[in-house]
């Protein structure tokens, strides 16, 4: 491989792994076992090799579990264990929401799949409930970064600012909204 010396280049990658489980259509009904976790970080630890050796950092751009799983069968268990491996060796990643079967945060309600937010944010989250917040997420001039919000799934996404809350980028995980 034959890879131009730019440090401005990146891997992005997408994986809904394993297929069988994360689908619309899943042929796999649990997730979570001794072997499902060595899958996951043994296909991380190689990509995570094989971008040392190439000197190219990785954002894990899009992952995700249908609503077809459900915390019993390790739907949030699936999404932490990412968001534990992804953070271990140092990649930025984020979740995909597709406002259907992937969706994690509703538009309709402005609510979040509370278990997968905090899943995804490591254990023991001290963000605020939406609800609380008060930070829209899907109009602009949430301050998230320099995007308009509709990208904004910060690590803790407000931070309290006199009376209310104000939006805060912090590096962590995103999900597409």
């Amino acid at each position: 491989l034959d890879i131009p010396k730019d440090d401005k280049l990146m891997v992005h990658i997408h994986s809904y792994d394993p297929w069988a489980y994360c689908n619309d259509n899943p042929t796999q009904h649990s997730w979570g076992s001794a072997a499902d976790r060595s899958a996951m970080t043994g296909w991380i630890a190689q990509m995570d090799a094989w971008s040392k050796r190439y000197g190219l950092p990785v954002y894990y751009g899009e992952f995700g579990v249908t609503h077809k799983q459900t915390p019993s069968t390790g739907r949030v268990a699936w999404y932490q264990a990412r968001q534990e491996a992804i953070t271990k060796v140092g990649w930025a990643g984020a979740a995909w929401d597709d406002c259907g079967d992937f969706k994690i945060f509703d538009r309709n309600t402005h609510t979040w799949d509370q278990a997968v937010a905090d899943a995804l944010v490591g254990k023991g989250s001290t963000c605020p409930s939406q609800g609380s917040c008060g930070c829209d997420w899907t109009q602009e001039g949430t301050k998230c970064g320099q995007d308009d919000g509709s990208e904004c799934f910060c690590k803790c996404c407000c931070t309290h600012k006199g009376a209310g809350y104000e939006c805060k980028w912090q590096p962590g995980f995103m999900a597409m909204v």
